[in-house]
């Protein structure tokens, strides 16, 4: 009997661990239809990516907080994505660089553009890499990997924006960064994607960074840092 008791103990126990488990899951995520003007960017967990990229900035600027990112409450649907065929000139050793979705069929690629070539010389070091990427091709293209294998163009990026971070939210939400630089001011945002509704918004940080003197860039910090780099 006392068995008995134990074990239907357990067994509630794990129920509740799984219950709770599974709102967890279902809590991390964007709920686009209730986004509003000046809404804050609240999420369950912080992917890791943007966790790094907001403890970077926040060295300089103690107001860049995810806190401080505010919704612009526009919600627009992505248009239809064209297919590229920049699977045929992936630098197969960035790959460790990309990131995927936690299912693993998906994945977010931010530097195979004009990568194609990296001179070999250019691995003798992660600050080597990180300077011939920062320094590499002016434009950049956000390529969006889904479970058909084929990349689409989810993102292009002018030679004054440039995107930092990519990250998953869950298996159909993901974000990327833009900063722009104009006239020495930055702007930093943050864009939510859900690709199962085709839907995407922004929200942008509410005051302008103080730091107009470019010192180590993110890029040049995180492939340092960073320990998908395998070669």
């Amino acid at each position: 009997m006392r068995f008995e008791k134990c074990l239907l103990i357990i067994l509630c126990f794990l129920q509740f661990s799984c219950n709770d488990r599974s709102k967890s899951n279902l809590n991390n995520s964007i709920e686009f239809d209730s986004i509003l003007e000046n809404d804050t960017l609240l999420l369950t967990k912080t992917p890791e990516n943007l966790k790094s990229w907001i403890t970077f900035y926040s060295k300089t600027d103690k107001q860049f907080t995810l806190s401080n990112f505010k919704a612009s409450g526009v919600i627009l649907h992505m248009p239809e994505l064209k297919k590229t065929d920049s699977s045929l000139k992936i630098n197969l050793s960035l790959q460790p660089l990309f990131e995927y979705a936690p299912n693993r069929l998906k994945y977010i690629d931010l530097w195979s553009y004009g990568q194609d070539s990296i001179p070999e010389k250019a691995w003798k070091s992660r600050s080597e890499l990180a300077k011939y990427i920062g320094l590499g091709e002016a434009d950049q293209q956000v390529v969006l990997a889904l479970e058909d294998g084929q990349r689409y163009e989810l993102m292009f990026n002018g030679p004054a924006n440039f995107s930092e971070i990519a990250d998953w939210i869950n298996n159909d939400q993901l974000l990327i960064s833009l900063v722009t630089k104009e006239r020495e001011v930055f702007t930093f945002e943050i864009f939510i994607f859900d690709i199962s509704k085709n839907l995407f918004t922004n929200y942008r940080l509410n005051h302008t960074y103080p730091d107009t003197v470019e010192k180590q860039s993110y890029i040049e910090f995180w492939l340092n840092e960073t320990d998908k780099l395998i070669k």
